[in-house]
């Protein structure tokens, strides 16, 4: 019989993005129960561009058309953003961010910094380049169940900052 490596879910590497997005997630929910995370998304951007249209705004994030649409929608239903149609072409939609999507904004800074810090802690220290989310270095390994997994060996160690 060959020799075949043996797929262990736990060393998947789109299995643990998965783990690590649900602890983000969690995370994110309970500090920021007021919107979502592409909302937060869209917010952001807002902030940094101003005013875009509701195609670029979802290339800028990273999000299809109809995934964008929804987001701008539910925003819009809670007075966080606004849309008007572009005066060069009535089919696009530009959308602006509203003060009160602004105060939302300055508001949660803090809180999502801190949300980024609490969801990427159990990283300090050192990570493989060609192994994410895998701590190194001294110190007890981190167990899967701390939504990561314990590796013995790390071939291109760097510090985590």
């Amino acid at each position: 019989m060959e020799n075949r490596r043996k797929y262990v879910l736990d060393d998947q590497f789109g299995y643990l993005l998965r783990r690590v997005t649900q602890r983000h997630l969690a995370i994110f929910n309970e500090a920021i129960p007021e919107v979502t995370t592409t909302q937060v998304a869209v917010i952001a951007c807002l902030v940094e561009l101003g005013p875009l249209s509701q195609n670029l705004l979802g290339r800028e994030t990273a999000m299809d058309a109809s995934t964008v649409k929804g987001v701008v929608y539910r925003l819009a239903c809670q007075g966080l953003v606004a849309t008007t149609p572009d005066p060069e072409d009535r089919r696009r939609l530009t959308v602006t961010l509203t003060p009160e999507g602004a105060a939302l904004y300055e508001s949660r800074l803090a809180t999502a910094f801190d949300i980024s810090d609490k969801t990427l802690a159990p990283l300090s220290g050192k990570i493989c380049l060609d192994r994410p989310f895998v701590k190194t270095g001294p110190g007890p390994k981190l167990t899967f169940k701390d939504h990561f997994f314990p590796v013995e060996y790390c071939k291109q160690p760097v510090a985590f900052a």
